[in-house]
């Protein structure tokens, strides 16, 4: 059952969490870039099922642009790299800028 194994795999590797819809008076709002997955969506909730959520507490701005820096860098020498490494850089290259962005938007607010 290989297909049931990836199943299993992913969701141990994704997060999941819930929020209402209109936080209480007095909640603090938090910033998080948030990977692909699943938007569950009601009058009193969301619900989010994803791969990577990273609060903007949680990121380094000089880790996540060396990275963007690197993963660049390979990809314009993506002749040396197989089909699954350059699609591999290109999604931690989009993780990274949606890191960057969530990092950033404060200063340009």
């Amino acid at each position: 059952m290989p297909y049931q194994e990836n199943v299993e795999q992913f969701l141990l590797n994704c997060a999941v969490f819930s929020l209402p819809a209109l936080p209480p008076a007095g909640m603090k709002t938090v910033y998080a870039a948030v990977g692909e997955g699943f938007a569950q969506i009601t009058p009193g909730r969301i619900s989010i099922l994803t791969d990577m959520v990273a609060r903007e507490s949680e990121i380094d701005e000089d880790t996540v642009a060396k990275a963007i820096e690197r993963a660049q860098t390979a990809l314009a020498n993506s002749a040396n790299l197989s089909d699954e490494e350059a699609a591999g850089l290109e999604a931690g290259l989009k993780r990274n800028l949606a890191m960057l962005g969530v990092k950033r938007r404060r200063r340009s607010a």
